[in-house]
């Protein structure tokens, strides 16, 4: 009877354990390969977030201005929806390793590729999602995660580094359609 009492608590102890979600492999992507993949490519500003129960998972839906438009038919001041993996539902936060949370106000380089809903889809997971960074009396620059490769020759890519906007911007022109 001990042992079939222990076996019993053992498994409810097992199955009400929380859960780890598995691990996500991120392929790295060179800025054209990315540009290629995206049908729209703007520079827009964070003006609101709300996050919502989709399927089992939270997804948080970001409300952007277009500040500039790089790749595709998006007029400047116009309003995008962006909808992001993770969020905060409540007491209840998911997040996705690596996956960007845009911070309202703040600036981005969003390559985006489709859709559903009336939202966007960034076009890859950790490179889609750039934040700007603006220095008075100096040129914004793009903080490049090490999954977007910048440079044909690049090595080993730090985890977070500085690539002129102007660069990026030029790279993504470039790319044929």
């Amino acid at each position: 009877m001990k042992r079939a009492l222990a076996a019993l608590c053992a498994a409810w102890l097992g199955a009400s354990a929380p859960r780890v979600a598995g691990a996500t492999t991120v392929v790295p992507v060179t800025t054209e390969e990315l540009a290629a993949r995206s049908d729209l490519v703007v520079v827009a500003t964070a003006r609101s977030a709300s996050s919502r129960w989709d399927g089992g998972v939270i997804v948080t839906d970001v409300e952007v201005v277009v500040d500039a438009s790089l790749r595709g038919a998006a007029a400047v001041g116009t309003s995008l929806v962006v909808r992001v993996a993770g969020g905060t539902v409540g007491r209840i936060r998911q997040s996705v390793a690596d996956a960007p949370e845009l911070e309202v106000g703040r600036s981005y380089l969003l390559f985006l590729a489709g859709g559903a809903g009336g939202a966007r889809f960034l076009a890859h997971l950790t490179a889609g999602a750039l934040a700007l960074s603006v220095s008075p009396g100096a040129d914004a620059t793009v903080l490049v995660p090490a999954a977007l490769v910048t440079e044909v020759r690049a090595t080993a890519a730090p985890a977070m580094r500085s690539v002129s906007l102007e660069t990026l911007a030029a790279r993504v022109r470039d790319v044929r359609r």
